[in-house]
Formats: C-alpha cells, structure tokens, sequence
C-alpha cells in the first residue's frame, strides 16, 4: 500500500479454473486516474484470459 498509488488486477487459473496468479497495473494516481483504469480494465482483464487460455483453461 502506498499513499497516491492506483492498482487493478485480473486473475490467472489454470485449466481446472483454479485462480494460480493475477497480472496487475499500477501508477501514480495523476496517471491512473479512476476514468483511466475503467478504460483500461478490459485490456488487463483480455490479457488475464489469454494467459488463462494459453495454460488450458476453456472457462
């Protein structure tokens, strides 16, 4: 935790749809605003599924 520091994450499973990881942004408030990381949060979660698909999981 740091005071002015934005985060979201989305998670990574495995083929049996177990959560084993997540892929995560981070910055500076100014940066990442809340406008921001809801344009963003597609990506991060698009990217998590790939990942998730590329380790078997077909969820």
């Amino acid at each position: 935790f740091e005071i002015g520091l934005h985060a979201m994450a989305a998670p990574i499973r495995n083929r049996d749809g177990d959560v084993v990881a997540a892929i995560s942004a981070s910055g500076p408030a100014y940066r990442l605003t809340e406008d921001r990381m809801h344009d963003l949060a597609p990506v991060l979660v698009k990217g998590a599924d790939e990942i998730s698909h590329r380790m078997g999981y077909l969820g």
